[in-house]
Parts: C-alpha cells; structure tokens; sequence
C-alpha cells in the first residue's frame, strides 16, 4: 500500500470515529482529543488530516453525498417505470428511518443554522436529491402520458 492510499485509509478511519463521536455526544460536545482516541491516532496525526471539527463536519457532508449516490443512479436509471421509482424511494425511507441517520441529521439541522458552510454543504445534498427525484418523477408521467405537475 503506498502512502496516498494510507492516508485515505487513515482519514476513512478518522471520519468514522468521528461520526460514531458526533452520534454520541452531538458535534459540540465531541472534542478533538475525543475523536482522536476513537480513531486510535494522535492529536497531531487527526489535525495532519483534518484541520479542525468543521473539517469533519463537512466530510461528513461529503460521505453523505457518496451513500447517496447509489440511490441517484437508481433513480437514473429508472427510464420511467414506476415501481422502480417506488423501489428508490422505499429504500430512502428505509435508510432515513435508521436511527443513526435521523440523529445525525438532527445535528446537521441545528450545525446549519449556526454554520453557513456547513448549511451550504448538506443543501447541495438535498438538492441534488431533489433534482434526481423531479427528473425520475417527470419521466414517470411521460412515460405513463400524464402532466407533470412538478
């Protein structure tokens, strides 16, 4: 393994450390030092990847894009059938219903209206979310030649 990959191990490592940390204790109470001794790595080794909370916070944003994405190239992929459609948005509701899910976005909620970069990031989220679902939708009522009402 060359160092590039060690260190996108390493930063994996720290991520998830911190998101068990931030569901446990909430993004402000989760210090530095705590997220370092989750991950099992130096305060000095956590600030060479991460400079500071903000950081993580907006890596999370990041790995919720990436855990996202599958449900978006379904919804992609979709060509207008409906149940396939269903399908996505059975599996959305499933992986919001996960109580680590909704705790976390209970954290985001309250980090947004305090950080603006924080809210940006989890609104391109959302948004892109959004868009997907509209174009799936859209191609639903072409394909069954109803009006989008969108």
């Amino acid at each position: 393994m060359n160092r590039t990959d060690r260190n996108e191990q390493r930063a994996s490592q720290i991520l998830q450390a911190a998101l068990q940390c931030f569901l446990s204790k909430g993004f402000h109470q989760t210090s530095m030092r705590d997220i370092a001794q989750a991950a099992g790595v130096s305060l000095g080794n956590l600030y060479n990847h991460f400079p500071g909370k903000e950081a993580l916070i907006l890596a999370t944003a990041e790995a919720e894009q990436d855990e996202l994405q599958p449900l978006l190239r379904r919804l992609a992929g979709c060509n207008g059938e409906r149940a396939q459609v269903q399908g996505v948005l059975r599996d959305f509701h499933t992986l919001c219903r996960q109580p680590e899910w909704a705790l976390l976005s209970v954290e985001v909620l309250a980090e947004s209206a305090r950080n603006p970069a924080v809210a940006a990031a989890f609104a391109g989220n959302r948004a892109q979310l959004q868009r997907g679902l509209a174009e799936a939708l859209q191609e639903v009522a072409r394909r069954e030649r109803r009006r989008p009402v969108l």
